[in-house]
């Protein structure tokens, strides 16, 4: 008798106790029972404000975030839905009424979903480290199949990827890069490529003049000119930091008879990344060197 007399009692304070109140909340609209080969493209009525009255504790009991306004669209036809709403949109507790909706009217924008097949573009930002170039660009699959409506997916020439930063890479780098689905309208399948880049060292020239032209048989020869430009290529940080020290360039005179001259192509010592592209001149005049000494000093005779 007495759970009756409480359940009772809660009864009679939950219908008809403290009175009725009314509240205007913001609800958000929810498609439901669209048809498989459609989608919606454009919920041009996302909320509506909706006004309601009931009894006080139970009005205020509802939350908004939880209550859906479901529209039906089990009938929709491309290109636009235009529903009415009322009461039986909003799943509300009874007792509780609704008041005012607005806008009344749900209207989505909806299309026809179609699958088609498009290449891939890769979408590159900035510019490669110093000293380096991109010499080719792999990408694996190269199309996709991407699903969505059809004015969005028959107007594209190809899906682009999320960009990649250029000044990131490494030799020889590989990366898995998402594909750019337009916020969400499109699906891409698969959703991922692999992009395979060959970065490579990119080869300057330099040329570098009055490099003094030595012999292998230092003093007993000497060159004419005695100085020779010296046309480099190579990695622009070897290239910044060569020095041809005195013997880098030098003339082989080796089983060449002592007091005899020649024409020899001078030869260049380098290191192993870097080239010789050219001597100018390519040849020099070789000859053996003049004695020092006091030979030319003129002799005095006594009688």
């Amino acid at each position: 008798m007495l759970s009756l007399a409480t359940a009772t009692g809660l009864w009679f304070f939950v219908n008809t106790g403290d009175g009725t109140e009314d509240r205007t909340m913001r609800v958000k609209l929810e498609a439901r029972n669209l048809p498989a080969e459609l989608v919606v493209t454009n919920a041009l009525t996302e909320h509506v404000e909706l006004r309601v009255s009931g009894p006080s504790v139970i009005v205020a009991a509802i939350d908004p975030r939880r209550l859906k306004g479901v529209v039906d669209l089990s009938n929709a036809q491309p290109p636009r839905v235009r529903e009415g709403l009322g009461e039986a949109n909003f799943s509300l507790p009874r007792k509780v009424q609704v008041k005012r909706i607005v806008p009344s009217w749900a209207i989505f924008d909806v299309d026809r979903l179609v699958t088609r097949t498009v290449a891939v573009r890769l979408e590159r930002r900035g510019d490669p480290r110093p000293g380096q170039r991109i010499g080719g660009v792999e990408i694996v699959p190269e199309r996709v199949t991407v699903t969505g409506p059809a004015q969005v997916v028959e107007a594209m020439k190809d899906l682009p990827t999320r960009p990649v930063e250029l000044g990131s890479l490494d030799e020889s780098a590989q990366l898995e890069v998402e594909l750019e689905t337009s916020g969400g309208v499109v699906r891409a399948q698969p959703a991922k490529v692999l992009v395979r880049f060959d970065v490579e060292t990119v080869h300057e020239e330099r040329r570098i003049p009055r490099v003094a032209v030595g012999a292998d048989d230092a003093g007993a020869w000497s060159a004419s000119p005695g100085s020779v430009a010296v046309v480099v290529r190579g990695p622009r940080e070897s290239l910044d930091r060569l020095a041809l020290d005195d013997g880098s360039v030098y003339v082989d005179v080796g089983g060449r008879a002592p007091g005899t001259s020649f024409r020899a192509r001078p030869r260049v010592r380098l290191p192993e990344d870097v080239e010789l592209v050219r001597v100018e001149p390519d040849e020099v005049s070789v000859q053996p060197a003049r004695p020092r000494g006091n030979a030319g000093a003129r002799v005095e005779r006594r009688p």
